[in-house]
């Protein structure tokens, strides 16, 4: 008798012969070698990973710069607007009558009874003589119609010391490249009315 388990066995030909615990049957097999591993690279699911964290990434950097623009092309004319808000205020406390055409229309300036630079001189004097540490705070400004609409919050101590305040609201227009003043308004005023 075999110590010898039944099963299949090497028949020493490159098959496979089955033993019965005392005798080898006539039952044969192939052997099946082991599959070989792919020849060639091996493809990483982790490269596609890559490439769609790259692709979301440059679309995410593309849609940023994009909403950059546009709202940077949005908010220039409020930018300007505050500028040429900020030259018009310069100018009276400079007493510069350039200053005042770079941030008025003509039309503006016509109405106020500016159109020679010795009378907006002449007024800019008296006003800078008879007023101290006057003072322009930007509330708000809007792009509406067409225009930019400034409010602001401006307060100073007149000749007697006494302190003023009031909110103005600027109007302006594009005019020959530029954003202009073309029209105040002081909340001051009872009537309603505008300077400009």
């Amino acid at each position: 008798m075999s110590d010898t388990a039944p099963g299949w066995y090497d028949d020493g030909s490159g098959g496979l012969r089955y033993w019965d615990g005392a005798n080898w049957t006539d039952h044969t097999a192939e052997r099946y070698a082991p599959a070989a591993p792919a020849s060639g690279p091996r493809k990483s699911a982790g490269r596609w990973v890559w490439i769609a964290a790259g692709a979301t990434a440059l679309v995410l950097i593309l849609a940023t710069a994009a909403f950059a623009v546009l709202y940077s092309a949005r908010m220039a004319p409020i930018r300007e607007a505050r500028e040429a808000v900020g030259t018009y205020n310069e100018a009276w406390l400079m007493v510069d009558c350039d200053l005042l055409k770079d941030a008025t229309t003509i039309e503006f300036r016509s109405d106020w009874g500016f159109d020679e630079c010795a009378d907006f001189e002449a007024e800019a004097n008296d006003f800078d003589q008879e007023n101290r540490e006057y003072s322009v705070h930007i509330v708000d400004s809007a792009v509406a119609s067409g225009c930019v609409v400034v409010h602001t919050e401006e307060s100073y101590y007149d000749e007697n010391s006494e302190y003023l305040y009031d909110e103005v609201t600027y109007t302006l227009v594009r005019d020959v490249g530029a954003w202009r003043i073309d029209a105040i308004e002081f909340a001051s005023e009872d009537d309603g009315s505008t300077n400009a």
